[in-house]
């Protein structure tokens, strides 16, 4: 008869064998290999920062200012994307405020009419590539293909909201 701990243990080398799997097969056989895993699927440093959509940038960094004692860390414009952000900082806490810069951007179009919302948090791994890769062949969407580059020293890649039960998360490289 066999032991619960060799089942297991065999399940886990079935799984390993047959990550390759296509289809149904596949995502089965990847549902079964997490459930016996014993480390995480990808390897989290920490929660980088939260990020907020904002209608007035500069009211809300002076808010959190007075409210957290936040500082501004840094500042920067994505007008191919349509927005300026801010990221203010206390200790290791960080958030990032983000304007759009006209009403037709996609982050007006996410903000819609409320003052500011919650758009995403963002989790600081090694290596956004490999993550990114590790995240896929479990069959998570992600939101571009490939990771890319935020700035220098700085490297993301977003989960798509659809893998994730509506919540957009960032993975963020920093080197």
């Amino acid at each position: 008869m066999t032991t619960l701990s060799n089942r297991t243990a065999r399940r886990k080398t079935i799984v390993s064998e047959n990550e390759v799997a296509l289809g149904a097969k596949k995502v089965w056989l990847m549902l079964l290999y997490c459930r016996f895993r014993e480390e995480p699927l990808i390897m989290i440093e920490k929660i980088d920062h939260i990020s907020i959509v904002t209608k007035d940038l500069d009211g809300m960094v002076s808010l959190f200012s007075r409210l957290f004692g936040f500082g501004v860390v840094d500042t920067f414009r994505v007008p191919e994307q349509g927005f300026r952000s801010t990221l203010i900082g206390k200790g290791d806490a960080f958030v990032e405020l983000i304007e759009p810069l006209g009403p037709e951007t996609p982050m007006a179009k996410f903000l819609g009419t409320k003052e500011s919302v919650l758009h995403h948090f963002s989790l600081r791994v090694d290596s956004v590539d490999e993550e990114s890769e590790a995240l896929k062949s479990m069959g998570t969407r992600m939101v571009n293909d490939a990771p890319s580059k935020a700035k220098e020293g700085l490297r993301t890649n977003f989960l798509h909201p659809i893998s994730t039960g509506g919540v957009l998360i960032e993975l963020i490289e920093r080197k």
